[in-house]
């Protein structure tokens, strides 16, 4: 009786030791797996925090979770900007957190020259990570890091590259979104513009499959979007585009023996008609006696009734009583310049 009082009590400590190791198996085990699979913390500044909820914003990678807002504080040495502390999954935060990485700000913007960001509308406003690299291999030779400075406009994706080109515009009309149009079609857009002292610099995105229209000669113009013509036969309406028509637009020509532009730091100017383009960049001087009232925007040069060229400045002189004028002949007229040309000017006759 004794020997069998003996087994049933190691029984009992046996299963009393083995709950709690097993439980302790399990807490051991999730506690592993919490630390493992545990993101990393980044932060990032913003101008404007409004939209952004801890727990509910999330960052994304091409409509993939990749992370979420975990904290949301106002700067620390600027009272203008907020810090948003990002939780980054533990996979992608092998890419992510890397110098040159841009965050974007993704929330619904409707206006007459952009419509963006509607899936905002639906799921609420989320952030866009663009990695700093083109591929896994580059992206893991860029040194770590994890405080970065949002971007303020939508940054360049690198694994859909295009072509980029910045236009010199000196009377500045255009404004972001005006599309670059090519035989009536839409192949880009001005993605930023840029006040300097000299003018405004548009940066222009073409897309990739149109990327090879773009030459080192190309040459761009403004266009009216809207063109009316009349004449005693009826009048014609043409309009190129709705986007040109609300923030105007850009056409260009390319030589065909030119080589494609292959360089994102090329800067061309834009002239601001195709009348201003057929012509050459240096004027012609004449120098007439007297003052004239001549109107640069309504007079031109004619050859034999045909508009040959245009006025670009008149500056009367009135110590000498003189009239410098300035013109600009088109190309396919400029061979009939020479020492012997003649320009007389026509005033109407009562």
């Amino acid at each position: 009786m004794s020997h069998k009082g003996v087994k049933k009590v190691k029984t009992t400590l046996f299963i009393i030791w083995t709950v709690p190791l097993i439980a302790l198996f399990f807490a051991l085990f999730f506690v592993y797996k919490y630390y493992n699979e545990r993101g990393v913390e980044i932060k990032v500044t913003f101008d404007d925090g409004s939209g952004f909820k801890v727990r509910k914003t999330h960052l994304m990678y091409k409509g993939i979770d990749v992370g979420v807002v975990s904290d949301i504080r106002v700067h620390e040495n600027d009272l203008s900007k907020v810090d948003v502390t990002i939780n980054v999954h533990k996979r992608a935060a092998e890419a992510i957190t890397r110098i040159g990485t841009q965050f974007y700000k993704v929330e619904p913007k409707v206006s007459m020259t952009e419509v963006s960001g509607l899936k905002a509308i639906i799921g609420g406003i989320y952030i866009d990570v663009y990695p700093a690299g083109r591929n896994f291999d580059e992206i893991l030779s860029i040194p770590r890091k994890y405080e970065f400075i949002a971007s303020k406009h939508k940054p360049i994706d690198l694994q859909n590259p295009s072509l980029f080109f910045t236009l010199l515009d000196k009377e500045g009309k255009l404004r972001k979104g005006s599309p670059i149009i090519y035989k009536n079609f839409e192949i880009g857009q001005i993605i930023e513009s840029e006040l300097k002292p000299h003018g405004v610099e548009h940066r222009v995105m073409i897309e990739r499959k149109y990327a090879h229209l773009i030459k080192k000669d190309s040459r761009f113009y403004n266009i009216n979007a809207l063109e009316v013509k009349a004449s005693l036969s009826g009048v014609k309406v043409e309009l190129e585009s709705l986007s040109s028509l609300m923030t105007g637009g850009i056409k260009f020509t390319s030589p065909k023996n030119s080589p494609a532009l292959n360089n994102n730091t090329t800067i061309f100017e834009l002239f601001k008609s195709q009348d201003e383009l057929t012509c050459k960049l240096d004027n012609i001087k004449l120098l007439a006696k007297g003052g004239y009232n001549l109107d640069k925007s309504f007079n031109k040069v004619l050859f034999k009734g045909v508009e040959a060229g245009s006025i670009e400045k008149v500056h009367y002189r009135p110590q000498s009583d003189t009239t410098l004028i300035e013109l600009k002949i088109a190309s396919k007229f400029r061979k009939l310049i020479g020492e012997g040309a003649y320009f007389w000017i026509v005033e109407p006759k009562a």
